[in-house]
């Protein structure tokens, strides 16, 4: 059986000032839903209304973003790890470790953050267009992260 990647969320944790209930929400690095549940407590009517309203639930993690001014929930953020190891288990082609953790260290934090974030797009062009997967060092030298995979 094989181990199945782990995709790289954030995680908001909601907790009502007015209303016994503590909600985990977690967006992909996309900014899209991706878990929704309760933590402890139960909803009310009256929160379960405002909750599904079509325009505030927070399908897209900028509406979430929104959410920090309300004055009654208190939104706690936790922001994906953003380390070699989660690169090497997201990117999930397990060949040249050490090459590839030396080209993780010549990126600069904001180039790591687009590598691990565009590895689903350029699986899907990949797919796509039936090419084989570049080694996670290729991937990385060649800063292959900074294609625009969704234009083939």
């Amino acid at each position: 059986m094989s181990k199945q990647k782990e995709e790289l969320r954030t995680t908001y944790t909601i907790k009502g000032r007015d209303f016994p209930i503590i909600i985990e929400f977690q967006y992909d690095l996309n900014g899209i839903l991706k878990v929704f549940k309760i933590i402890e407590g139960a909803f009310t009517d009256k929160f379960k209304n405002w909750l599904f309203h079509p325009v505030r639930f927070p399908y897209k993690e900028a509406t979430m973003n929104s959410w920090k001014g309300i004055n009654n929930i208190e939104v706690i953020i936790g922001t994906p790890v953003i380390d070699f190891e989660a690169f090497y288990n997201t990117y999930n082609y397990k060949m040249g470790k050490l090459e590839a953790e030396r080209a993780w260290k010549r990126l600069n934090k904001t180039e790591q953050y687009e590598a691990i974030k565009n590895i689903k797009a350029y699986e899907g062009y990949l797919k796509r267009k039936n090419i084989a997967k570049v080694y996670p060092a290729t991937y990385l030298n060649k800063k292959r992260f900074q294609d625009n995979f969704n234009a083939y």
